[in-house]
C-alpha cells in the first residue's frame, strides 16, 4: 500500500502490543522482492517519518545478499546478522558481512545463532565466522548470543504469539531476553 501510494507509512502501522506496532511487508507478493530504486526511497522516506515516534526501528529483512536487502541493512545504525550452525548459513553471513563492510568504516554489525544446540556449538560458529572476518575483512562481528532448540518455539507459532508472552519460562525466553539485553 505504501509502494503503491494508497497509505502512508504511518496509516500502515498495526499495533501489536503495548509501544509496539508493526510495519508489514505484503506476504506473498513477489513484486516486494524486487523494489524499484524509487519503490525503495519511498519506503525509506516512511520509515524515516516513524523513527522520531519510536525509541527502536527494527527491519526484518529477507535473507540474502539481495540489493534490497543490502540497501536496508546499510541505511540501519547497527545490523543483527542471524546464522544457524550449517555451513552454508555460515557462509551466506560472511558474504552479507563482506558486502556490509565494503567500504563503510564504523558499521555495527552483531552476530546472532540460531539455533544452536548448546553454548558451545554457538561459540565454535562465532569463533569461525569471526576468524575469517578478521582474517579477510579487517573486523568481524561482535556476538550478542544465541537461541537453542527449544519446542516452546513451534508451539507458540502454531498459537500465533510469542514464547517470550507465552511461555516465558522456557529456555528461549530466558535466552531473547539476554538478547533483548545485549541489543539495548
Amino acid at each position: 500500500d505504501v509502494v503503491e501510494g494508497r497509505l502512508t507509512a504511518r496509516q500502515a502501522l498495526v499495533p501489536c502490543g503495548k509501544d509496539l506496532d508493526l510495519f508489514a511487508a505484503g506476504s506473498g507478493v513477489p513484486r516486494m522482492s524486487e523494489l524499484s530504486s524509487f519503490e525503495l526511497h519511498l519506503l525509506a522516506s516512511g520509515l524515516r517519518e516513524l523513527e522520531t515516534d519510536y525509541r527502536y526501528l527494527l527491519v526484518d529483512s529477507a535473507a540474502g545478499v539481495s540489493h534490497q536487502t543490502m540497501a536496508f541493512a546499510r541505511a540501519c545504525d547497527a545490523t543483527l546478522i542471524v546464522t544457524t550452525p550449517d555451513l552454508t548459513a555460515m557462509t551466506d553471513a560472511y558474504a552479507f558481512l563482506k558486502l556490509l563492510f565494503a567500504g563503510r568504516a564504523g558499521t555495527r554489525a552483531f552476530l546472532l545463532v540460531n539455533p544452536a544446540a548448546s553454548a558451545e556449538e554457538a561459540d565454535e560458529v562465532t569463533r569461525r565466522i569471526a576468524r575469517v572476518g578478521e582474517r579477510f575483512l579487517g573486523a568481524a562481528p561482535r556476538c550478542i548470543g544465541w537461541l537453542p532448540h527449544d519446542p516452546a518455539v513451534s508451539a507458540c507459532v502454531n498459537r500465533r504469539g510469542v514464547p517470550v508472552t507465552l511461555e516465558p519460562g522456557a529456555e528461549v525466553s530466558r535466552a531473547l531476553r539476554l538478547v533483548a539485553s545485549a541489543l539495548a
